[in-house]
C-alpha cells in the first residue's frame, strides 16, 4: 500500500435541521467506533494540535453534537441573520499523530441554488492495519452510507484521486470500493471480479478487489477503470 486512503460521501441539495444533522452525525460516529479503536476518541479541529486537544468531543451526546453544529451556522454580515441554505459544517481529529491520525470533515444540510454538494470525508490512518481487511473497510463505508444517505460514496487512495484527476472525472469515481444509491444509480452488469454488497433496499457497495487499490499498480488501475466503464455514469 502507498500513502493514505480516504472515504468520501456526496449528495446534492438536502435541507435538514440542526437536530436531524446532529442525529446523523451521532449515528455515524457511534457506528465508526465499532470498526476500529482509532475511531473512538475525537477532538474539534483547532489552530494547533495543542488547541485541539483542549476540545474533546462527546460523540454520543446528541446535545453536545447539536451545539457543535449550531456553532458552525453562517450569518449575513449586515443583518446577522442565518444563511439557512449553507447548512452546517464540522471538523474533527482523533488526537493521534503520524501513522494513526484520522480526521473527519463535513459540510451538511446545504441546499444552495448553485448546487454545492453536501459531503463528508474521512482521512483514514496511514497504517490501515485491520482496516486493510476488505470486510472491515466495507463495514465503515456502509456506516457512512446508512448514516448520511449519500447519492454515492467511495474509498480511494489519495494517490488515485491525484493521479487520475478526480476533480475532472465525469460522474462517480471508482477506486477500491464504491457505494451507489439504488434510487439514483441502476446497477448494470459488472465485471466478474467485483463483489457486490446489498444494503437493505438503500443501495449497494461495489468492491473492485480484496486488497486496497494501489494507484501505481497498472493491474489494479485497469480493474478500477473496467468497473467505471461498466457503470457508464
Amino acid at each position: 500500500m502507498t500513502g493514505r486512503y480516504e472515504a468520501h460521501g456526496f449528495w446534492g441539495n438536502r435541507s435538514e435541521s440542526v437536530q436531524q444533522c446532529a442525529h446523523r452525525l451521532v449515528t455515524f460516529l457511534t457506528g465508526l467506533s465499532g470498526c476500529d479503536e482509532r475511531f473512538r476518541c475525537w477532538y474539534l479541529k483547532g489552530w494547533s494540535k495543542k488547541a485541539a486537544l483542549r476540545k474533546p468531543i462527546s460523540y454520543n451526546d446528541i446535545n453536545h453534537i447539536t451545539a457543535i453544529l449550531q456553532s458552525s451556522i453562517s450569518r449575513r454580515e449586515d443583518t446577522g441573520t442565518i444563511i439557512e441554505e449553507l447548512g452546517f459544517s464540522f471538523g474533527m481529529w482523533n488526537g493521534l499523530d503520524d501513522d494513526d491520525g484520522v480526521s473527519i470533515i463535513g459540510s451538511i444540510g446545504m441546499f444552495t441554488k448553485v448546487g454545492i454538494l453536501n459531503t463528508v470525508q474521512i482521512e483514514l490512518p496511514k497504517e490501515l492495519r485491520g482496516l486493510g481487511d476488505v470486510s472491515r473497510m466495507a463495514d465503515a463505508l456502509q456506516i457512512l452510507a446508512t448514516s448520511w444517505s449519500p447519492e454515492w460514496a467511495m474509498i480511494s487512495s489519495a494517490q488515485s484521486i491525484r493521479l487520475r484527476d478526480f476533480r475532472h472525472s465525469n460522474g462517480v469515481f471508482v477506486d477500491w470500493m464504491l457505494y451507489l444509491d439504488a434510487g439514483k444509480y441502476p446497477l448494470p452488469v459488472l465485471p466478474s471480479f467485483c463483489q457486490v454488497r446489498n444494503i437493505n433496499n438503500q443501495g449497494v457497495i461495489i468492491v473492485v478487489q480484496d486488497e486496497p487499490v494501489n494507484a501505481y499498480n497498472s493491474e489494479h488501475v485497469e480493474k478500477a477503470n473496467a468497473v467505471k466503464e461498466a457503470l457508464a455514469y
